[in-house]
């Protein structure tokens, strides 16, 4: 498999970093049994089902442990990685999401993180050119020493990063990067659909048993999902809100009211199917997953 490099331009690592870093602001404190114990601190135990990367596969300042072999799904959270927190051999860790567009989870605290910002994009631009990898790798679909030959490293300033000047702003971040194609795209032209609103009852947006919030693979830009119920079915921006399409027209028009006025504040609340993310950070799993 062959690899090439390339040099990533400024307007691509401002998407990248954008996409990622925004999603540390304003966010609460940890305190549940996946992410971080209550001192913060990830007992030995716990990283007995990760695999330690260090800088010689990726490049980073810091060290990172990799799901490799589905612990997030025995521990019914998202697939993450583990960063440690810090620059010496510190037990205080957090989880950075895998994705195209990975973010740390909105209950981690900006303050919490003891790692400097140029860093932390870095951690960011390698989960999101290796994220395929990464989910193939906790699935068990690619073997450990495959995995370290295909994982693309972050090749980054070291001396810039050391003064705190970001990635984006110094554009000296450079990419070893080769093809990977994951045994598990094979969508193709089948219509998956995933439902978003799993488990919604009570004091809720969209109840589960009378509201249909859904994505399906194949779909157009810009990533969305529709809402259904009634004979309305309406399309919406997954990062604003905003409305994209009226695909069916329903007769009442306080149903279309009703999800224009509360589709933001929906994005922005807790996910009932994975409560340590917003139902925005789910959908933007979702869309990534079906696409």
């Amino acid at each position: 498999m062959g690899k090439k490099k390339i040099r990533l331009t400024k307007k691509d690592l401002k998407r990248i970093v954008r996409k990622s870093i925004v999603n540390v602001l304003g966010c609460g404190i940890v305190n549940n049994n996946h992410v971080l114990r209550e001192e913060n601190v990830l007992r030995n135990d716990d990283l007995m089902e990760y695999a330690k990367l260090g800088k010689q596969y990726t490049g980073l300042n810091v060290d990172i442990f990799v799901d490799d072999g589905e612990a997030y799904k025995r521990n019914k959270h998202p697939l993450w990685i583990y960063v440690r927190n810090g620059y010496s051999n510190t037990d205080s860790f957090f989880p950075v999401v895998v994705s195209k567009t990975p973010f740390v989870p909105s209950h981690i605290s900006k303050d919490d993180i003891n790692i400097q910002e140029a860093d932390l994009e870095a951690v960011m631009v390698f989960v999101s050119i290796n994220a395929l990898l990464l989910r193939d790798f906790a699935d068990e679909k690619v073997e450990h020493m495959d995995f370290y030959k295909i994982c693309k490293p972050v090749i980054y300033d070291i001396k810039k990063a050391s003064r705190g000047i970001s990635l984006d702003e110094s554009a000296a971040l450079a990419l070893n990067y080769g093809e990977y194609d994951s045994p598990q795209q094979t969508y193709g032209e089948i219509d998956e659909m995933a439902r978003i609103n799993m488990k919604e009852t009570g004091n809720c947006f969209f109840p589960f048993d009378s509201w249909e919030l859904k994505i399906w693979s194949n779909d157009h830009e810009p990533a969305h999902f529709h809402i259904i119920k009634d004979g309305w079915d309406v399309s919406f921006d997954i990062e604003n809100g905003s409305l994209i399409e009226i695909k069916a027209q329903g007769q009442k028009q306080s149903i279309l009211d009703y999800m224009s006025q509360n589709v933001c504040s929906w994005l922005d609340s807790k996910c009932f199917i994975q409560p340590k993310l917003t139902n925005r950070e789910n959908a933007r799993i979702t869309w990534e997953q079906l696409h």
